[in-house]
């Protein structure tokens, strides 16, 4: 996007087969056109992909009442956070937060949050045996 080139390592290899084996693991990732760099996208990110598609799945009006839970709720706090590196604990302390406060729909916006992670999954962002998807799901 910037134009300047990324650098990617990957760990000591022993044998040189070994090391080409993983450049072309790498290589084949990046020609992709669905690549992402799974290591620095955040959730805000997710939610962008996920809101639009949705938009394209639901009435304009339903649309609005989800963007307005999300953008007020739930991305000022978890929005710049890299979505791999989201704990359940964090999960259950916003809960917990959200819950305090005291906000009436709590269960509404914790599945909302469940939507971006289940969404993450479907595109491989996050891995399937991760401690925050196993608590989602």
């Amino acid at each position: 996007m910037t134009g300047k080139r990324k650098y990617k390592t990957k760990g000591v290899f022993y044998t040189k087969k070994e090391a080409k084996l993983a450049a072309d693991e790498v290589e084949k990732k990046i020609n992709n056109p669905n690549f992402l760099d799974n290591e620095n996208i955040t959730f805000g990110e997710v939610y962008e992909r996920w809101i639009a598609n949705y938009k394209l799945t639901v009435k304009e009006s339903s649309f609005y009442i989800i963007e307005i839970q999300y953008k007020s709720k739930i991305l000022p706090i978890l929005g710049n956070k890299k979505i791999n590196q989201i704990t359940t604990i964090e999960c259950q302390d916003l809960v917990n937060y959200w819950y305090s406060i005291p906000l009436k729909n709590y269960k509404v916006i914790f599945n909302l949050v469940t939507r971006i992670f289940k969404y993450a999954k479907q595109l491989k962002i996050v891995a399937n045996g991760s401690h925050v998807i196993s608590y989602y799901s």
